[in-house]
């Protein structure tokens, strides 16, 4: 079975098509025209150095709430080598950070505005992570 139909079994949606900015260890796709009310949601196959750490994201969702999706693991492609596990969350709409910070000589007033937005919600977000920092065990360093 290819990772498409994969998808689209794991998620229900009608068309599926791939993320514009792909991760290096993760093929990730988008899976629109779901039935029901349910959004679109994000369907990620990961290589183990890319797996979703439960425990980190538990800490992000304390940190940051609703700004982190709820994330289902499905398990594993079977046959896959490298290995697969198959995650499934909701798709946030939006402009990857990548694409935001690209190169530009001249920027309008408008593209200069929602940069500032941004910045200030960068600072945010790393306000919150500050002011939220957790101490962590030896062992627990040691093993990570």
């Amino acid at each position: 079975m290819q990772y498409d139909e994969i998808a689209q079994f794991v998620s229900g949606a009608s068309t599926i098509s791939p993320v514009d900015s792909p991760g290096s260890m993760s093929y990730t796709v988008i899976c629109n025209g779901r039935p029901g009310p349910q959004p679109d949601l994000i369907v990620s196959f990961r290589e183990p150095g890319a797996m979703l750490d439960e425990e980190i994201v538990k800490l992000a969702k304390e940190i940051h709430g609703d700004l982190v999706p709820e994330s289902t693991c499905h398990g594993n492609v079977e046959g896959a080598d490298p290995p697969l596990s198959i995650y499934s969350m909701p798709y946030l709409r939006g402009s990857c950070c990548i694409e935001v910070l690209a190169f530009q000589i001249e920027i309008d007033p408008d593209e200069e505005a929602k940069h500032g937005v941004f910045v200030k919600h960068l600072a945010r977000y790393f306000a919150r992570c500050w002011s939220s920092s957790r101490s962590v065990d030896r062992q627990t360093q040691a093993e990570k």
